[in-house]
C-alpha cells in the first residue's frame, strides 16, 4: 500500500514531461491538468484560475493519501486481531 500511495502521488508529476516534449502538443492531445494550469497562470495572466487548478489538483492528491493511509491502517488493525 505504501508503494501504491508513492506510485499515485508520482502520477500527478507528470507536467515536466509534457512540457518539455510536446508543450500540449498538437491540439492540446498532450495537455494535462497540470499544464492546463500552468498555461493559464504564466501564458495566459489568469493567476486566480491557475491557482485554483493548482489547489485542486493538490486537494486530489490530499485525498487520495489519506484514502490510502486509512486503508492501510485498517488492514494492519485487521492483521493484529
Amino acid at each position: 500500500m505504501v508503494a501504491l500511495l508513492f506510485r499515485t502521488i508520482d502520477a500527478f508529476r507528470v507536467f515536466d514531461l509534457a512540457y518539455v516534449l510536446t508543450q500540449g502538443g498538437p491540439a492540446d492531445a498532450t495537455n494535462v491538468l497540470q499544464l492546463y494550469g500552468y498555461k493559464k497562470m504564466f501564458v495566459e495572466g489568469w493567476m486566480g484560475y491557475g491557482s485554483a487548478i493548482s489547489v485542486c489538483i493538490f486537494m486530489l492528491a490530499l485525498f487520495l493519501a489519506i484514502i490510502y493511509v486509512r486503508a492501510v491502517g485498517r488492514h494492519l488493525l485487521e492483521a493484529r486481531v
